[in-house]
């Protein structure tokens, strides 16, 4: 605990919170800075007498220190539990801590996720040398194919090149340093102020207001049970949504034929189906065919719209049809 002691100084009380005793136990104690030829002071096991720290230095300019058990525990920086605090200061979802097997001391800590199917993963690094940082960018930037947030520490390391590189694939690195304050010394770390735009900026690169609005604004979590389709005419449908009543037309569902401007076959699909209550039996095996072709398109263009993984429409066997995990209703 000395050594972090002296490495942090004043910082040192706000930082300690994050720090975590380790099974290893200390062989040298820290010696006053700047120390001699024989420093850091050596520890020496003296039995009943309990445990020195002596120091070799010739000019013994370091006097020797009695210590207990406690005093040799080495401390690590709980790196989990950063994570978790710096994901939450800015509003993003924690997941399992895990390490990126091909960078050293690199780790998944969270996602942020403004839809259901959009999901943009958060990182967090601890580069030693400017080499490093760089290492680990380049490596993200080739396995990451979607927009990512890089937490580092602070701005040691950092250069021009690098921030042009990560903002060039819409990404961002965000300083630890920025989002996590304290108070006053032993106090609880909170999120700063501008936690919370750091998540902002990086929200209006990946969701500018176009991409947004061709799709329906669905809740994370959001599963095919919670919508509600119901036509109000052939044209627009009210859609129901964990609380949320949303109005759209096949335009809007990017269900438009691309020549003439009108309904095009998925939309009239899921007209039709209206009619059964999201039901589509099968009769005649050379429509059939038709029919499931257009059943996969329906299918890609409501996940395309919702950003709900799963299947919206599935096989029912004992029926001959396929059904909608969505309710579906027509129009009156």
């Amino acid at each position: 605990m000395e050594e972090w002691r002296q490495l942090l100084g004043d910082e040192f009380d706000i930082v300690r919170q994050l720090l975590r005793p380790t099974i290893h136990r200390a062989e040298f104690y820290p010696c006053p800075t700047p120390g001699g030829d024989g420093c850091p002071r050596r520890v020496v096991d003296l039995g009943e007498k309990g445990l020195l720290a002596v120091c070799g230095d010739a000019q013994k300019n370091c006097r020797n220190i009695a210590l207990t058990a406690a005093d040799l525990v080495i401390y690590e920086l709980d790196r989990r539990r950063l994570g978790l605090l710096a994901v939450m200061a800015m509003g993003a979802t924690p997941i399992t801590f895990s390490p990126v097997t091909e960078l050293r001391e690199t780790f998944r800590v969270g996602e942020y996720r403004p839809l259901e199917g959009e999901r943009f993963p958060i990182l967090m690094s601890f580069p030693s040398a400017h080499d490093q940082l760089r290492n680990v960018i380049f490596m993200l930037l080739r396995m990451e194919s979607i927009p990512f947030i890089l937490l580092i520490p602070d701005d040691s390391f950092m250069v021009a090149d690098l921030r042009q590189m990560i903002s060039e694939r819409k990404s961002r690195i965000v300083f630890l340093a920025d989002l996590l304050i304290s108070d006053s010394p032993g106090k609880e770390l909170l999120p700063s102020q501008s936690a919370a735009t750091w998540l902002a900026a990086f929200h209006a690169d990946v969701m500018p207001d176009s991409s947004v609005r061709s799709r329906f604004p669905t809740p994370p979590g959001t599963r095919w049970n919670h919508i509600k389709i119901r036509f109000l005419n052939r044209d627009t449908v009210s859609i129901q949504c964990q609380g949320m009543v949303r109005t759209a037309t096949y335009h809007d569902m990017n269900m438009s034929d691309g020549r003439s401007g009108q309904p095009n076959r998925q939309w009239m699909l899921l007209y039709e189906m209206a009619d059964t209550h999201g039901q589509m039996e099968f009769h005649n095996h050379h429509l059939d065919q038709k029919k499931r072709k257009n059943k996969e398109n329906l299918t890609k263009s409501l996940h395309s719209y919702f950003g709900i993984p799963d299947d919206s429409i599935v096989w029912e066997k004992d029926a001959s049809a396929y059904r909608t995990l969505f309710m579906l209703e027509p129009d009156c």
